[in-house]
């Protein structure tokens, strides 16, 4: 692992062991700082109250943010906020500062969490740690430059990848990229625990190189699903 201060690497490991949302939720925040500072970034705390404001505010429960990168459908990147909830991850995004809409994806729709080399801008010519959340969406839910294909072809459901760069984590890129595929994994299992459902865990698969020649240069193929640390949290 990089050099990261004792505290930043206590949250870092807590995060695949905590044992309910609340102790996940901590992890989070204690690495979603203004330079480790122990104070949440201003576009977080606007964020999760204009998504506490709305119609599902009753069904929230605590949530944790974290600012990133979000890839477009044009692999164009976009900042956004990414809160995490017990039961489902909210986009957030602004114009001129301040949150104006939001997309809900609930955990289990997660089919699976790859990390990846991520673009940084429109032409690819850099990239950086990244993690693409793959779901399904029905063709009407999709942007609409991807709606005519899935409709043209009959289908009622599409699989969607959901790709991000985590900029507010007070680690190196590649820890952080094991951060937030970890974080969106731990909820989904605990949301899984807690319910007594049987929808599978979504896995954290190999990393997939991304850009034109790949111009991160960082990382090769990996065949297998990536190791997580050994835990004694229950469920």
């Amino acid at each position: 692992m990089e050099s990261i201060g004792p505290m930043a690497r206590d949250a870092f490991m807590s995060i695949p062991a905590s044992r309910n949302f609340r102790e996940l939720q901590v992890s989070i925040q204690g690495l979603t700082t203004i330079e480790a500072g122990g104070v949440v970034t201003p576009l977080i705390q606007r964020a999760a109250e204009f998504v506490g404001q709305g119609p599902l505010a009753a069904d929230l429960g605590p949530m944790a943010g974290i600012e990133c990168l979000f890839i477009n459908e044009w692999d164009i990147p976009q900042h956004r906020v990414l809160l995490l909830s017990p039961k489902a991850c909210y986009r957030v995004a602004f114009h001129k500062g301040q949150p104006c809409r939001f997309k809900r994806l609930p955990h289990e729709k997660v089919i699976r969490i790859v990390k990846c080399s991520s673009p940084l801008n429109k032409l690819n010519t850099a990239s950086e740690s990244g993690v693409q959340v793959f779901t399904t969406m029905p063709p009407d839910k999709l942007a609409w430059g991807l709606r005519a294909p899935a409709y043209f072809n009959g289908k009622r459901e599409v699989e969607v990848k959901l790709e991000y760069v985590p900029l507010s984590l007070a680690l190196p890129p590649l820890q952080a990229a094991d951060t937030l595929a970890a974080a969106i994994q731990r909820a989904a299992e605990l949301l899984k625990r807690d319910t007594g459902a049987s929808w599978p865990t979504p896995p954290i698969v190999a990393w997939e190189l991304r850009g034109r020649g790949n111009p991160s240069g960082r990382w090769k193929p990996n065949s297998g699903t990536i190791a997580r640390p050994e835990t004694d949290a229950p469920g």
